[in-house]
């Protein structure tokens, strides 16, 4: 069984057969009109000051919107991800720079005391035995350096 389909335009003015159809865009919206010739020219007639002094714009479809949103909101997602890998190893170096510091800093201490050591040690080598009669002195702290003054006779001689 055959079917034939006719589609007859009607001029949406006035219901005279129509020979084109008109797109035209406004305001953002996209619009088709059915028209006859006469009416289609006058139309044009109507738009060309307009249309003289406009700028055309190329529209882009759906899907090429829709794949650069995605592509933009990928290239964003990775620029994220990539800020928070540099700001990972930063923070580890900033990590590794205090530990550093910190045994930096324990082993002038630990240095320190030996040096205070050494230094009571010999303090205490280098002065004479004290007599007999003079009284007993507490025992010196060895973490604390002993500092022994000269003593000076205002007697000349």
């Amino acid at each position: 069984m055959a079917e034939r389909v006719c589609v007859e335009l009607v001029d949406d003015l006035d219901g005279a057969p129509a020979q084109s159809t008109v797109q035209f865009a406004l305001d953002g919206v996209n619009y088709e009109i059915d028209l006859s010739d006469r009416n289609a020219s006058h139309l044009r007639e109507v738009f060309r000051p307009y249309v003289e002094r406009a700028r055309t714009v190329t529209q882009r479809n759906d899907r090429t919107v829709k794949k650069d949103r995605v592509a933009r909101n990928k290239r964003r997602a990775d620029q994220r991800e990539a800020t928070q890998r540099i700001r990972e190893v930063a923070e580890r170096g900033r990590a590794h720079q205090r530990a550093v510091r910190e045994a930096e800093e324990e082993a002038r201490r630990a240095e320190l005391a030996a040096a205070a050591e050494a230094s009571a040690q010999e303090l205490a080598l280098s002065q004479p035995a004290p007599a007999q009669e003079a009284p007993a002195q507490p025992a010196a702290d060895p973490t604390r350096p002993t500092v022994s003054l000269p003593q000076f006779s205002s007697a000349t001689g």
